[in-house]
């Protein structure tokens, strides 16, 4: 009976493994999820640089270059965009819904200005 007590599991269990493995394969689902959106927001900020200093100061042909970037860097949904201009800066506002498994969503908010 002493020498079963000296004797302690090292390590994890069948159920510790199955759980962090469960885990790992959770946040790799979110990461594919993610990433992609991050890029393409880097593309909209690079797309509202060139806007601002192509339009020289002047809102429409602003957006009229802003839309027409977007659509050459082969990002469609503008739908949810808010495009400001406040004085002498153009600011850009946009939500992304990503639907992750079932009934769960994740929102993530992006703003951007320029001049920057």
């Amino acid at each position: 009976m002493n020498q079963a007590m000296k004797c302690q599991q090292k390590g994890l269990s069948l159920w510790g493994l199955l759980g962090v493995i469960l885990l790992a394969l959770a946040v790799i689902w979110i990461a594919i999820k993610v990433v992609p959106e991050y890029l393409a927001a880097s593309t909209v900020k690079a797309c509202l640089q060139d806007a601002y200093t192509n339009g020289g100061g002047n809102f429409a042909r602003s957006k009229s270059n802003f839309d027409q970037c977007l659509n050459l860097n082969g990002i469609y949904e503008t739908g949810n965009y808010n495009l400001n201009m406040n004085g002498q800066t153009l600011t850009l506002d946009w939500e992304v819904l990503l639907p992750i498994a079932g009934n769960a969503s994740l929102l993530l908010q992006f703003n951007a200005q320029a001049p920057e």
